[in-house]
């Protein structure tokens, strides 16, 4: 369920987080739940692995997947 929430943020990150919004093609509110979901992480994990507290948390389509993937075919060559 969503719950719609009002609150004040500073114009700066605003702007920056709409810029990665458009950039990626992606909502502007589906960037924040992502930041607030690796907020909570890491403060649930604070001295664990980054990519154990965050898992499953970041989306990615199909092309950012492969371009990661080709990415680690590249380093390991």
């Amino acid at each position: 369920m969503r719950q719609k929430i009002g609150t004040a943020l500073h114009e700066h990150l605003v702007l920056r987080m709409r810029s990665i919004a458009v950039e990626e093609g992606r909502p502007f509110n589906e960037l924040l739940e992502e930041a607030i979901e690796v907020f909570l992480a890491r403060r649930r994990f604070p001295a664990g692995s980054v990519v154990d507290a965050t898992a499953g948390i970041y989306r990615v389509d199909d092309l950012q997947f492969e371009a990661v993937m080709e990415e680690d075919l590249h380093a390991v060559e």
